[in-house]
């Protein structure tokens, strides 16, 4: 059986290590979707807009997401490698309202 990528299952599982890992940041959206790299491996690239300036966010805590979701990815049965890309919202031009 193929398997079917569960974009919105993904992008409630990332709002809650948000909600968990960094109240304070201001979400705006979270797009989602399923990628493959160069060499065939599988990807998820998760893009977080958040209201704010990128001087706001703490790199030391983005750094951690990955270590969090990963094995909340893995019980969900999803096993591309998360890759994040953090946008202020002001910057956002072209990617709002494209959520997963």
């Amino acid at each position: 059986m193929p398997h079917k990528f569960r974009g919105s299952d993904i992008r409630n599982l990332v709002k809650d290590v948000f909600a968990t890992e960094l109240a304070d940041m201001r979400i705006v959206q979270i797009n989602v979707r399923e990628e493959s790299g160069r060499d065939g491996d599988d990807l998820i690239r998760i893009d977080v807009i958040f209201d704010g300036h990128a001087k706001d966010v703490d790199a030391g805590k983005l750094s951690m997401l990955t270590r969090h979701i990963l094995p909340k990815l893995r019980d969900l049965g999803e096993f591309g490698f998360p890759l994040f890309s953090f946008i202020a919202r002001n910057e956002a031009k072209g990617l709002m309202g494209e959520a997963a």
